[in-house]
């Protein structure tokens, strides 16, 4: 269950990416709302770290606890892709993500889309849907995550 609707993003080609500080390990954390169709809405805890280089990134997510049930969904099939759109606003997709439900029939897959600012706190600010893969309805989460590493600012561009 991952994803409320963020805006899509017109991504650039991963040449065209820059990130600052590279290489190195960015990581977000924070409580968001999630949900498959109309199952319960858990709160959960989400974490998001990126591998970074000069020109690329991928990135790994997983749900912590908050509820109990936060257990019952997972990410899958990392490491994702990241994209980048400059948006307004500027946009960081995780593409490709899996999400193993086991509380509501049904998995979903698709692409987890957060707003983010690099001119102000860093933060990653999700809203954003992911299809159902077979039943059940899609995945939506909601929140905003934290930049936990590096100290200092980072840099999309």
């Amino acid at each position: 269950m991952v994803a409320s609707s963020l805006a899509l993003l017109g991504t650039q080609p991963a040449s065209a990416q820059t990130y600052s500080p590279a290489p190195g390990t960015w990581t977000w954390s924070g409580n968001v709302q999630v949900q498959k169709g109309s199952g319960p809405l858990l709160t959960c805890r989400l974490t998001v770290t990126a591998n970074v280089t000069a020109t690329s990134a991928t990135a790994s997510a997983s749900l912590g606890l908050g509820d109990i049930r936060c257990l019952t969904v997972s990410f899958t099939g990392s490491p994702y892709t990241v994209t980048w759109s400059a948006g307004p606003p500027e946009t960081v997709t995780l593409n490709n993500v899996f999400v193993n439900t086991s509380i509501t029939p049904g998995n979903c897959a698709g692409n987890v889309t957060a707003n983010f600012n690099d001119s102000t706190n860093d933060a990653l600010v999700i809203n954003t849907s992911i299809p159902q893969v077979t039943s059940g309805g899609a995945c939506t989460i909601v929140g905003t995550l934290a930049k936990t590493a590096p100290a200092g600012a980072i840099d999309i561009s």
